[in-house]
């Protein structure tokens, strides 16, 4: 390839033309990463605004040009973005536009944090059941999202606006604090006790003091009273 276009002196200045008339510095393009989840972010914001349609496919000077399927996700990106046939200044803009959008929507993605940890999987398991009863339609022709990077690149495709988004994501966090309370009470009861006000100020501030509930800080006094073998009148 190298070496027909080395040897055809018409076909370098046609590159070199096009090079001068549509590519954008390559800093103006350094806020795209390896990031898969913001190729897939891209790249539906382009196909929305309809600057390529048909598998990134620009138009340049009536021809069809599309981006090679060979090339890796981000080199990918940058290649639509390249063909796009329009005004270097004009692009820039919209580039530039897009990279702020992308900064707000990284945001908005904040509230997915609460997912990632050890208990990750069972939150996915847990985020998937939901979904797939609150809205079948949604994961009727998808796979279950298995890590975080899916999970995101799944919300990402859906049509959920960001308030319905908003109260799934706590109808479920809502759902795994009722079934971690249920794994806790598992071989205890309850019982209701009848306290002072005193008594119930001290309890607070020791809760407080400690970061515990008011049921822990309760145990505890009652394991450390069992280890001291403390005896107590009858009556």
């Amino acid at each position: 390839m190298s070496d027909l276009i080395s040897n055809n002196q018409n076909l370098v200045q046609t590159i070199e033309h096009h090079k001068k008339l549509y590519l954008l510095p390559s800093v103006m393009l350094r806020w795209i990463t390896g990031d898969e989840i913001q190729h897939n972010w891209i790249t539906k914001q382009v196909l929305n605004k309809g600057w390529a349609a048909n598998r990134l496919i620009a138009q340049t000077e009536g021809t069809n040009v599309a981006a090679p399927e060979s090339l890796n996700d981000r080199d990918r990106v940058i290649a639509m973005i390249d063909i796009w046939s329009l005004d270097p200044f004009k692009k820039l803009d919209e580039i530039n536009s897009l990279k702020n959008l992308w900064t707000q929507h990284k945001q908005k993605t904040q509230i997915y944090d609460w997912f990632t940890g050890a208990d990750e999987t069972q939150k996915l398991v847990l985020a998937w059941d939901l979904t797939s009863k609150k809205h079948p339609s949604l994961t009727d022709t998808n796979l279950p999202f298995k890590n975080h990077q899916e999970l995101l690149i799944f919300f990402d495709n859906t049509r959920l606006h960001e308030a319905e988004k908003t109260l799934l994501i706590d109808s479920i966090k809502k759902r795994w604090s009722q079934n971690q309370y249920r794994e806790n009470m598992i071989g205890k009861k309850q019982y209701n006790f009848i306290l002072s006000e005193k008594t119930i100020a001290r309890l607070d501030k020791l809760a407080d003091t400690f970061d515990l509930r008011r049921v822990e800080v309760l145990d505890i006094l009652l394991k450390m009273e069992e280890t001291k073998g403390a005896t107590y009148p009858k009556g």
